[in-house]
């Protein structure tokens, strides 16, 4: 199930924040300078008296001589909007904000949706209840109307006739009572169905689905199939627009890590309870350290995959805390997160328990702790071409290939399987090309050889330079043999 929250006439109720004496008067928004002043919105006194949307300031003070022009107040708008978001969020944690004055919420996991169906709590004026939000928005001196639905477009058509609330569980329920502009995406597209004699979504939906496919293209079957319930967009999700941080300054600075930890965990804990009633996770934490008299040290850690659980979290920083060391005593820190959506697990048909992702993390800070920053990471191919060399690069979770680039596909031979270490050999070669090889193993005449393949490399740090063969015995055997400056040896062998 899914719910809206819709403030209608959003800007007018805005600016009748400041002027609470005209909440019941013939109010009018208007928009534009002098003779060019058109209203925008107006309250259900001034429609009663014939005021009208897009009409002239002079036009709409013939129709209501009491009328009252209002303009928008930037302002009151945003505390509204904010005020709006906030009591979203504390009913579920996924909240789209579709436009100003309304929010699409996602209640599939709240506690009251129960087999696709809702079941108010019951309890009153709960603020985690989106049907007891009309009233705490009344005691306000403000209109909220809330609608639920299967999905958020109905769930959006209920809101716009609820008084004030509406729970309906098939479009078909209201697909009646709206006008055909309230739920076609486009203005022309409405004009159109109108011409047609389609003045409401029930009417759409009586017409069949290849007319409509065929004549209204992708927009009108989107619109028939929202009717019907078929399909939703995926909702746009709110991010916290407040810093996710918490800090902390000692009077007296402090020269142990203990007390560090037991403020870094408290801050955890109040940060991971933000986290969980927006209905977001942490994808990576900022520590700054402030040393008494030295300049501030930064740490950043990344999280494997997104998590608000506070312990998972303090995992991350205990292999650093266990070996942290500073220039001088600790007069205060700062831990920020950086929010993110929480991963969504795809359900698999095995029973076994998922690995935990933080684990990883937490194993690398404490193989870093203990071996250097520079010697563990992810390895890389080394550019010098340098036989089995390669390069660290610091590991990052979230880091994804770039997609390979068309080309053809590679020639593939006999696999290698290289011996480590390699096997020292003495080689005899005729006419400069080896002819028998011997090991402590026996001793073998090369049928034939290929090469050589000569490799050198680095001679302004480290002169080394080889010679490879490969080689077929008279076993059958392929071998690959390298010539060094200090002797022949097997590599591996093919196959």
């Amino acid at each position: 199930m899914f719910a809206a929250l819709l403030l209608p006439r959003f800007f007018l109720q805005a600016a009748l924040r400041s002027h609470p004496e005209l909440e019941r008067e013939a109010t009018a928004l208007v928009e534009g300078e002098g003779s060019k002043a058109l209203v925008r919105e107006a309250s259900e006194a001034a429609r009663a008296e014939g005021v009208e949307i897009g009409m002239g300031a002079a036009q709409a003070q013939a129709r209501s001589p009491r009328l009252h022009f209002l303009s928008r107040s930037r302002r009151e708008e945003d505390a509204l909007r904010r005020l709006l978001r906030e009591s979203a969020c504390a009913c579920s944690g996924q909240v789209e904000e579709r436009a100003p004055g309304l929010c699409l919420l996602d209640l599939r996991r709240h506690p009251s949706c129960r087999n696709g169906r809702w079941e108010p709590s019951g309890r009153g004026a709960d603020p985690s209840d989106p049907t007891a939000l009309p009233a705490l928005f009344q005691a306000r001196g403000l209109i909220l109307q809330v609608g639920i639905g299967p999905t958020p477009e109905i769930a959006l058509w209920a809101a716009r006739v609820a008084h004030p609330c509406r729970i309906v569980e098939k479009g078909e329920e209201i697909a009646g009572e709206l006008p055909i502009e309230e739920a076609a995406p486009q203005p022309e597209l409405a004009a159109l169905l109108r011409l047609w004699g389609v003045t409401t979504p029930a009417e759409l939906a009586l017409l069949p689905r290849e007319g409509i496919a065929a004549r209204l293209g992708q927009e009108g079957l989107t619109l028939w199939e929202a009717i019907q319930g078929k399909a939703h967009k995926p909702l746009h999700l709110l991010l916290p627009e407040e810093p996710c941080e918490e800090g902390r300054e000692w009077e007296r600075p402090i020269e142990e890590i203990a007390p560090l930890r037991e403020a870094l965990r408290s801050s955890l804990d109040k940060l991971g309870q933000r986290l969980e009633r927006e209905g977001k996770a942490a994808a990576s934490l900022r520590l700054t350290l402030f040393p008494e008299g030295e300049a501030a040290e930064e740490r950043f850690f990344s999280v494997p995959t997104p998590t608000a659980e506070p312990q998972k979290l303090f995992e991350l920083l205990d292999p650093f805390l266990e070996n942290c060391r500073t220039s001088a005593p600790l007069t205060g820190f700062r831990l920020r997160l950086a929010p993110a959506l929480p991963p969504w697990h795809q359900p698999t048909w095995e029973k076994g328990a998922i690995p935990d992702p933080t684990r990883l993390s937490a194993t690398l800070g404490r193989l870093l702790a203990l071996l250097g920053e520079d010697r563990a990471g992810v390895p890389l191919p080394s550019p010098d071409h340098r036989p089995e060399g390669f390069l660290v690069k610091p590991f990052d979770p979230k880091l994804r290939p770039d997609p390979p680039e068309p080309m053809a596909p590679p020639l593939l031979g006999a696999p290698l399987r290289r011996f480590r270490p390699p096997i020292r050999a003495t080689v005899r070669c005729g006419n400069g090309r080896p002819e028998e090889l011997q090991t402590p193993d026996g001793t073998w005449r090369i049928e034939e050889a290929a090469g050589p393949y000569p490799l050198s490399g680095s001679w302004w740090e480290e002169a080394w330079t080889r010679q490879e063969w490969d080689v077929a015995l008279s076993d059958g055997r392929l071998l690959r043999l390298a010539e060094l400056p200090e002797g022949w040896q097997i590599e591996g062998e093919y196959g």
